[in-house]
């Protein structure tokens, strides 16, 4: 059996003493996982970083096994990232989700084309902070849905109006109106304007509610019946909006 796909790093494990065990999405295979000879060695280890793109061929005797890669380097984003730690803290954290939350070998090319996109975003130096931000709430947002645990933004489910939307409620995963929520207030969670399509200033107060939603319901519905959870990473990614706040 073999093949070669597009594919972006999502992990890297040591195996051995320079051999590496990588976990990649591809565009067609989905999330797949093999061995590399000599991948921490000094010729492939600045290929086999988390973010970067690569024309991964995998081989195996049987479908089921592990199987080996050989890679080709594509577009090596890792390094337009290790000098900004908020970039880098979400590179790591979409790529360590995707690791926790998708099914190996079963085809996702819609989330391949979404991660390359919150990675492209992500290495863009002319998008603010604000904008990888929102491009990280929007991913994860995405990926529920993808996952089917989608955010019901359409209208209130008290009273039914698309207007004037602020609240999500935590048990429905549908979105409240002001009104209907202020006397529930503490028990429901902030909705940023931009998660409802909402053209406004973003701030950060925005995009750490926005993360605050879309992490509760992943832990919900994704992370915890798995007993996974988020990574250091991804809390680096939130604390940075936080401490704006404080």
């Amino acid at each position: 059996m073999e093949w070669s796909d597009d594919a972006l790093i999502l992990g890297v494990q040591k195996y051995g003493e320079t051999d590496a065990i990588i976990d990649v999405l591809t565009k067609i295979y989905g999330r797949q996982r093999g061995f590399v000879k000599g991948g921490l060695g000094r010729r492939l280890r600045g290929v086999l970083q988390p973010g970067n793109g690569i024309v991964a061929s995998w081989r195996a005797r049987l479908e089921a096994n592990l199987g080996s890669f050989t890679v080709e380097l594509v577009d090596a984003r890792a390094a337009d990232l290790f000098e900004n730690i908020v970039r880098l803290s979400g590179m790591s954290s979409t790529s360590n989700l995707l690791i926790n939350v998708l099914p190996e070998r079963e085809s996702c090319t819609h989330i391949y084309y979404a991660h390359l996109a919150i990675l492209n975003l992500l290495c863009d130096h002319k998008a603010s902070l604000e904008d990888c931000g929102v491009g990280l709430t929007l991913f994860e947002s995405g990926l529920l849905t993808q996952l089917g645990f989608g955010l019901d933004l359409s209208c209130c489910a008290s009273t039914g109006k698309t207007e004037n939307l602020f609240y999500i409620s935590p048990k429905s995963a549908r979105a409240i109106s002001k009104e209907a929520g202020i006397p529930y207030h503490d028990k429901l969670y902030v909705l940023p304007k931009f998660m409802t399509g909402e053209s406004s200033t973003i701030t950060y107060q925005d995009i750490y509610n926005g993360l605050r939603v879309t992490g509760y319901f992943m832990e919900r519905h994704v992370l915890n019946p798995v007993n996974k959870v988020f990574s250091e990473a991804r809390y680096r990614f939130l604390d940075h909006f936080r401490s704006e706040n404080d």
